[in-house]
């Protein structure tokens, strides 16, 4: 009987090679500072520093691994951009040259078409002084520095400088991005501009039409630009919204505006919380049981108003399609273009004709309460203007996208999430220095890793949230937008009297069960405490800006301003004095309003602080 022959081993070049090994095995023979490190090497140490120092120190005590400053020093070798050409807008043509040609080994598509998205980062406030002079932490001044403040090097000085000069320490950023439609094309940060505060102005305003025509003068095609819902965007929302209801929106000539979508979803649900709680506790306890919700949805403090999961839970068809059936309709009518807008920009199996549709169900919904208020004010639940404004400004927007044009489009590329997703991991980098050097380090250092990803590292770090938006393939005409127009302005006409015309409305909830589809995946536990509790610290530095800033995000009340015109006639326009009358006011935001007063004359003495 002849032997089995046993079975054949795999070649060489069959088997995986890890070069890297080899590589490593070679620098252990090594003298530590006789070694040579390969790209391969720091590619590897910058994906491995990406995970986060600790795992390197860690991995490099048994690795021969390049020391960490040699890390960072070669890493900068391959940065897209020198992080001090992002805070100079001067510097925009050369960050420009330098992403066309990255875009160039990206794609073909010579039509690639871009949104530009902006939107705000605190950062840790600091002032220095070094012995040339040199002032760093300020805004762009003409501030000046006395000899005898030098020469004595008197604390005492010091604290008055950085008193007189408050209003001109950087204390947050508006950061500017490219975010390519074309999913293959990385996004890239392009600009960040100082600033004393977070709220925009016009300032921001005028950065961002600049930025988008030096992007026009490069070759890229500039479709529209994404925010959150800063007051400031109202007036481009609403020319938006002018120009397409008059079909006289040209992209050749005009913008596409975006509002973000889960700003959007969560300024809904916080205001729907709030008129619940103002009613009574018994409807709340309703809501939650009917919905099968945590109690956390439902809760109005002021650290669950950033957390997008909480709205992306609350607006969905499921909960929307309880509400109707169990006859709660002014819930429905609320809850209807948040749900709505969730679906159709998020949901990966709508198809093309259904998504359109459903932004045409909100858009004539938005124009139906923005064009009668009183019908608006009869809703038991009333959804703000400014709001509904940011909503039909977005349907637009997001309709043009889907209807004129073609190929592979990331919806969530037309919102801030992946520029706030780099705010993330910024900070992480930063480990708590939040510094605007430290910023603008860390964000060149992202592009670098994602630009360098197949090379550095598979994943490092984990989204918080999964992309809020839908990859679509948009090669195919749709349906005839005339009949949908028609289609959806009647379901909408009788959809505010839901009660009495229940009947007319069942297509359009038929049509939700059809497309009732859950966005987050299913998990392997029934149950799970992180879908009940929200952790309050993970929103700490955002309870700390605004309570750091209460007086400029609260609105001034009549009895306020009463009290302020009062005060100033008694004592004077002592600010300072004048702030121990008002628990939640910083004499900083007294003197802000007392000056607005001033200048229309309403009050009588100057005000100052002291």
């Amino acid at each position: 009987m002849k032997s089995q022959s046993p079975t054949p081993r795999k070649s060489p070049i069959e088997l995986k090679k890890y070069e890297l090994l080899d590589e490593l095995n070679g620098l252990a023979k090594t003298h530590p500072n006789a070694r040579e490190y390969s790209k391969k090497i720091i590619f590897f140490s910058c994906g491995l520093l990406a995970i986060g120092l600790s795992a390197y120190l860690y991995v490099q005590n048994y690795l021969p691994l390049p020391d960490i400053r040699t890390v960072y020093r070669r890493q900068s070798e391959f940065m897209t951009i020198n992080p001090k050409l992002l805070s100079d807008i001067s510097n925009l043509d050369e960050v420009l040259k330098q992403y066309k040609n990255l875009c160039k080994n990206c794609s073909n598509d010579i039509n690639n078409k871009y949104v530009i998205a902006w939107d705000a980062l605190s950062s840790s406030p600091f002032l220095n002084i070094d012995k040339n002079k040199n002032i760093t932490g300020l805004l762009p001044n003409d501030i000046t520095l006395e000899e005898s403040f030098l020469l004595e090097k008197s604390f005492d000085k010091f604290e008055k400088f950085i008193h007189d000069n408050s209003n001109y320490i950087v204390n947050a950023l508006f950061v500017f991005a490219m975010h390519p439609l074309n999913p293959n094309i990385p996004t890239f940060i392009i600009h960040v501009h100082p600033a004393n505060s977070g709220k925009c102005n016009n300032i921001t305003t005028e950065i961002m039409i600049h930025i988008a025509s030096k992007c026009k003068d490069h070759g890229f095609n500039i479709v529209g630009f994404s925010s959150d819902g800063d007051n400031c965007m109202s007036k481009f929302h609403k020319k938006n919204i002018e120009l397409f209801e008059c079909t006289l929106f040209d992209i050749f000539e005009n913008y596409l505006y975006f509002s973000d979508v889960l700003h959007i979803l969560k300024r809904g649900r916080y205001h729907f919380v709030k008129q619940l709680h103002k009613r009574n506790s018994l409807i709340i306890d309703q809501l939650r049981i009917l919905l099968n919700l945590p109690s956390e949805i439902f809760s109005n403090a002021s650290y669950t108003k950033m957390h997008e999961s909480l709205a992306v839970r609350m607006f969905s068809f499921e909960k929307i399609l309880i509400l109707y059936k169990n006859s709660y309709f002014n819930e429905t009518v609320y809850f209807l273009p948040f749900v709505l807008l969730n679906e159709a920009i998020s949901n990966r199996i709508i198809d093309l004709n259904d998504r359109v549709f459903i932004l045409n169900i909100i858009r004539a919904f938005c124009k139906h309460l923005s064009k009668n208020s009183k019908i608006r004010l009869s809703q038991k639940y009333l959804i703000k203007p400014n709001l509904i404004t940011d909503i039909l400004s977005t349907v637009y927007s997001f309709n043009y996208v889907l209807t004129e044009m073609k190929g592979y489009i990331d919806l969530n590329r037309c919102s801030t999430s992946p520029l706030e997703h780099n705010f993330g991991i910024a900070r992480m980098s930063c480990r708590n220095n939040n510094r605007i050097e430290r910023l603008l380090l860390q964000f060149s250092r992202i592009d670098v890793r994602r630009l360098k990803k197949i090379e550095i590292y598979n994943r490092t770090m984990n989204h918080r949230v999964t992309n809020h938006g839908s990859i679509i393939n948009i090669d195919k005409d749709i349906i005839d937008l005339e009949t949908i127009y028609k289609n959806t302005n009647r379901i909408i006409k009788n959809f505010f009297s839901l009660e009495q015309n229940y009947v007319t409305t069942v297509e359009l909830f038929k049509l939700f069960e059809k497309l009732e589809n859950k966005l987050v995946p299913q998990s392997r536990f029934f149950c799970k405490s992180s879908d009940i509790f929200v952790n309050p610290s993970t929103v700490s530095k955002i309870q700390t800006r605004l309570e750091n800033d209460l007086g400029k995000r609260c609105r001034w009340s009549s009895q306020e301003e009463e009290l302020l015109i009062k005060l100033n006639k008694d004592i004077g326009g002592n600010c300072t004095q004048i702030s121990k009358y008002f628990e939640e006011r910083t004499p900083k935001s007294i003197f802000i309003k007392s000056k607005q007063l001033y200048k229309k004359k309403i009050i009588t003495k100057k005000p100052f602080l002291h």
